[in-house]
């Protein structure tokens, strides 16, 4: 090789690091996710706008500050831009959401009474059922089947206005901790194109973190929305077993298992989520483990009389020393809204449930990687060391995970 030449190796390191300067660049311009303030609930729109929370957008396409089609054409903009990058979104509808858009509009103007959602644009993981659209769930088994009606939670948000732009990429069957598979191939992190999105829900994760959609449907079996909105900087949230419809989504609901499945939203905001669960959330006589639930409203909730738990190593992944000073700093912050922080002492977790738990890094339909080193297929043993480490409370109902970068965010 000549001082002239570049191997492959070097090539794709300047290719790669030249895709993550603009996609990356491009994701924290505006709002920047990862560390701006809450959105202002009267409804103020985001600078750029695609950055806006769903309330917002709603809100300001209602009162007619601005028109769906201007919030569809911005998010389809967002994914003609980063997608090729990303690989996050495998089925597109744009005419046919453009003219959602314009009907939506045309609505709006004639005075007619609109729902919560009505036209803010929005992207469904493969995994669930949309009606008239691809949805592989991954699998090339599927790879041309298109149903025939909407999974339960799809027509949930379509009911209350929301515009479909495309479906976002899934691991065959969700059944894995990235996001790849055999039918669109691999989903990359918008902050690092060489690094993962984690799964199952990494493409959802991915394209709303970059401002191509509001929001997105995931789900999530054993870490699914949690660790994506963890790796991606994003909000999300794994309901309550019992509270959302699983009706149409590709993993079925019912044998010994049941339980860890649920069906949930992310934002780019947790306010984001205050609005999109009360309407994913309640009995569709289709799902048996779905009852009534009272749902609460969040700002009623008195800070101070909760009581946090969390370990801040569970023995299987190594925490990153750089990650140290935020871990720190966590409970101090905590203790400013809540009266109780304990910290949880070290745990060291057998390998059956270090399998199970999110931040291990399980590959699909194998044994657990070394610890410390997540899977993914452009870097198997990555020099660096792990990706990220989350602190996760691990649960069948809700659940939060705190990052270590300055993208990240708690996620309910």
């Amino acid at each position: 090789m000549t001082d002239s030449s570049l191997s492959r190796r070097d090539a794709v390191k300047l290719v790669g690091g030249a895709v993550f300067a603009a996609v990356a660049a491009s994701c924290r311009g505006g709002s920047d996710a990862g560390s701006a303030p809450g959105p202002d609930p009267a409804g103020a729109l985001g600078d750029p706008m695609h950055y806006s929370s769903v309330r917002s957008l709603a809100s300001a396409i209602r009162d007619r500050r601005t028109s769906s089609v201007e919030v569809v054409d911005a998010c389809l903009a967002r994914i003609d831009a980063v997608n090729p990058a990303l690989n996050a979104v495998v089925q597109l509808r744009a005419d046919e959401a453009r003219a959602d858009a314009r009907r939506a509009d045309e609505a709006v103007a004639r005075g007619e009474p609109v729902g919560p959602l009505h036209g803010v644009p929005m992207t469904i993981k493969d995994s669930l059922d949309t009606a008239g659209m691809i949805t592989t769930g991954g699998s090339t088994g599927r790879a041309s089947f298109v149903p025939e009606r909407d999974a339960t939670v799809v027509h949930r948000v379509k009911t209350a206005g929301a515009i479909l732009l495309g479906k976002t990429n899934t691991p065959e069957l969700t059944l894995s901790y990235e996001t790849d598979n055999l039918v669109y191939g691999r989903t990359n992190n918008p902050w690092d194109v060489m690094r993962t999105p984690g799964g199952s829900s990494g493409g959802a994760a991915a394209i709303v973190a970059c401002g191509g959609a509001a929001f997105d449907i995931g789900s999530d079996y054993g870490g699914s929305i949690r660790l994506p909105a963890h790796f991606n900087g994003i909000a999300g949230i794994k309901p309550t077993h019992g509270r959302v419809p699983r009706t149409g989504h590709i993993f079925p609901f019912g044998g010994t298992h049941d339980a860890f499945q649920q069906i949930g939203p992310f934002g780019r905001y947790v306010d984001d989520l205050v609005l999109l669960l009360p309407i994913l959330a309640g009995p569709d006589n289709v799902d048996p483990a779905i009852v009534p639930m009272p749902l609460g409203e969040p700002g009623t909730v008195d800070l101070s009389t909760l009581r946090i738990g969390f370990h801040v190593d569970n023995g299987v992944p190594r925490l990153r020393p750089s990650c140290a000073p935020r871990r720190r700093s966590w409970p101090t912050w905590a203790r400013g809204s809540t009266s109780r922080v304990p910290m949880g002492s070290r745990n060291r977790l057998g390998s059956a449930s270090g399998c199970l738990e999110p931040t291990a890094g399980q590959p699909s339909g194998g044994s657990c990687v070394p610890p410390g080193r997540p899977r993914h297929p452009s870097r198997r043993r990555d020099p660096r060391g792990p990706r990220s480490s989350s602190i996760s409370c691990w649960s069948t109902g809700t659940t939060c995970a705190v990052g270590c970068t300055g993208t990240s965010r708690i996620t309910m």
